[in-house]
Formats: C-alpha cells, sequence, structure tokens
C-alpha cells in the first residue's frame, strides 16, 4: 500500500551544522510504520553548512546514491576515490562487504544542498564499488533522466531491479 505523506509532515530536523529532512526512519528519526518501501530503505535531504559534513564513516551491504542539487559535495573513500560533486552531478557507492567514506561541504561560504537515496542490494557481501555521473550536460528540462539502474546501460549500475531517475523541472 502507498502511503502518501503530506510535505510539511515529512520529518525535518535541524541539527545545527545540517539539516535532514527523512522520508523513512532514518537516524534519530524512528517510525516502525514508515521504515522503507520496499527495497528502498532512505530517501534523504540534507542541506550542509559550510565547511561541514559527514566525517568517515562506515556502512556495509547497501547502495548509496547521492545527487547534488545546489552546491559542491566532496567524496572520499577507502577504496581511493576522491571527487567532488557539482549540481546535478550524481554518485553510487556500492558499500557491499564494508567501506568507509566521508561526505563533505568543501566550500566556506556556500551551502550544499543533496539528496540521497539507500537502496537494499540484491545480497549480501558484494565487492565495495564507486561511480558517477553528471547529468546536468545532458537533462533535458521538465524531462526525466534516468542516473541508475540495475539494467539499463548508460547508468550507474547498481545491485537491485530498480532504477532512479532526475528531473529539471520549471518552477
Amino acid at each position: 500500500m502507498i502511503k502518501k505523506i503530506p510535505t510539511e509532515q515529512i520529518y525535518s530536523k535541524n541539527y545545527s551544522w545540517y539539516i535532514a529532512r527523512s522520508h523513512f526512519s532514518y537516524g534519530d528519526y524512528v517510525d516502525l510504520q514508515n521504515e522503507r518501501f520496499g527495497v528502498l530503505k532512505a530517501l534523504n535531504e540534507f542541506i550542509i553548512q559550510p565547511d561541514q559534513g559527514f566525517i568517515t564513516h562506515p556502512h556495509t551491504d547497501m547502495e548509496i546514491i547521492s545527487y547534488c542539487v545546489e552546491g559542491e559535495l566532496s567524496h572520499d573513500d577507502n577504496m581511493g576515490n576522491s571527487n567532488t560533486l557539482r549540481q546535478g552531478d550524481a554518485q553510487y557507492l556500492c558499500a557491499g562487504s564494508g567501506i568507509t567514506h566521508s561526505e563533505m561541504n568543501p566550500s566556506g561560504d556556500r551551502s550544499l544542498r543533496f539528496y540521497q537515496i539507500w537502496i537494499l542490494p540484491e545480497r549480501k557481501g558484494l565487492t565495495p564499488n564507486y561511480d558517477t555521473r553528471n547529468s546536468s550536460a545532458i537533462a533535458v528540462q521538465n524531462q526525466m533522466y534516468q542516473i541508475a539502474s540495475g539494467t539499463a546501460l548508460g547508468t550507474m549500475k547498481i545491485n537491485q531491479d530498480a532504477n532512479i531517475y532526475v528531473a529539471r523541472l520549471e518552477s
């Protein structure tokens, strides 16, 4: 059953250095009636203050897709990947058998706004992996653009039967 949650009822919390909006139970937001939707475990919007971010921390057995809406998102992980996403960029991280990573706002004066999506993988213990895509150059205004898929070629390949699209919409 699909449950519609009005915008004003989406969990939101200001942690001083970042604001989080969580569509499902996540972190200190616990709602046993709203833990996930199928394999979709998290759909979070984060607004990170300048020179702040999520310091190095571990993950296992999760498909993590991040999409940069505004600002810059710097990623570093223990696999040797180091990258800065800008508006329209997306990254994929297969946490698999275990990774550590950080996600930071490197700007000294601009906030960062990004979405992070967690999808349960098709199986546990996968080999960790990382990929990025820039959709801003190819995305057509008012049309959906596929950035990740378990099957489609030309997208970030995830380990699940799922598809993720973004769109740049007019106001």
